[in-house]
């Protein structure tokens, strides 16, 4: 989760290393310097005019440096190909925050934590950024399928010129419900003794909160800290632990996550296999899986639709490859 939880370590127990960053500033809307305001404004628009279209191609050839380097173009278009077939197809977008962000940090910086105040007392967004860079980060508000998102756009200064650092869209609501919603129905599935469907409340509360992976939002810190106070079985986090069957099977299971699909949630379960070899014994673990998953998430059916079992492997060189089988709650009444 961004490594929010560390962060949260280190403002609980105030760390002097957490301190120890250099000279950031961190201008937001009509603070800005009028030239850069609305230079970034018109990239952004004209970007986000792009995304609404699908015209991903466009999008790449406004990239900098680091962003091509990290993706080429066909991996790049497949990301926001797969997002638009996703659900996500934004509408109606509108701009309504502007941050100017530089730092002055030394070669021993990979990254800078730079804080941008929202405008109340001690309440500030933590943006990750480049060392020695600047950057120009916009929110624009939009629609996705009658659903509230969002669309996160980072320019950075490059040769004299602003060029893509990242573009990431998302929602805002899910069903019409937003994360304050998310957040109180976790509190009231706490309070009726029901831990394992409070967290998985409190991991889409944070999913729509999450604006970008360079950026620690204060929302999504605050659901993170009453998350981590809810303790239950079953409910891995990156740490593998085995499931036992009642058919002597045993599991590998290492997380156990909201997933929005199509703009429905479900409860996402990812375990280890040892081969993608056989996909018969493939097949038959994951329906194994899956009926241990049912009984032991019986209330995720208050919400969610369903639950997906997601095969990996610990091989690096199959990273990309992934075994799923997914079954709704209606199919299992049936």
């Amino acid at each position: 989760m961004k490594k929010v939880l560390i962060l949260i370590i280190c403002i609980s127990a105030g760390l002097l290393a957490c301190s120890r960053q250099p000279k950031t500033s961190c201008l937001n809307g009509n603070k800005m310097p009028a030239n850069i305001l609305d230079a970034a404004v018109q990239i952004g628009d004209t970007l986000i005019f792009a995304l609404e279209n699908q015209k991903f191609d466009q999008i790449y050839d406004a990239g900098s440096e680091s962003l091509k380097k990290a993706q080429t173009r066909e991996q790049f278009n497949l990301v926001l190909q797969g997002i638009a077939n996703n659900f996500f197809r934004p509408e109606f977008s509108r701009l309504t925050e502007a941050y100017y962000l530089t730092n002055k940090a030394g070669k021993k910086f990979e990254v800078v934590n730079v804080p941008c105040n929202l405008e109340i007392e001690n309440v500030n967004d933590i943006y990750q950024a480049p060392p020695n860079r600047e950057l120009v980060s916009l929110i624009y508000s939009s629609m996705a399928n009658e659903e509230s998102a969002h669309i996160f756009v980072e320019l950075i200064k490059e040769g004299g010129t602003w060029k893509l650092f990242s573009l990431v869209p998302g929602l805002e609501t899910l069903k019409k419900k937003n994360v304050d919603d998310f957040v109180n129905l976790a509190r009231q599935s706490r309070e009726q003794n029901k831990p394992k469907l409070a967290l998985l409340y409190y991991k889409i509360a944070f999913l729509l909160a999450d604006y970008s992976p360079n950026v620690i939002e204060f929302v999504s810190l605050k659901v993170a800290q009453e998350m981590i106070q809810v303790k239950t079985d079953y409910m891995p986090a990156g740490t593998p632990q085995i499931w036992a069957t009642t058919d002597a099977s045993n599991f590998e299971v290492y997380n156990v996550d909201a997933f929005i699909e199509k703009g429905e949630p479900w409860v996402n379960i990812d375990w280890i296999v040892d081969s993608f070899d056989d996909t018969k014994k493939l097949e038959e673990l994951s329906e194994q899986l899956l009926d241990f998953a049912f009984e032991k998430f019986p209330e995720a059916k208050e919400f969610f639709v369903g639950i997906i079992v997601t095969g990996r492997s610990k091989d690096p060189r199959l990273v990309t490859q992934a075994y799923r089988k997914i079954r709704r709650f209606s199919e299992a009444a049936e």
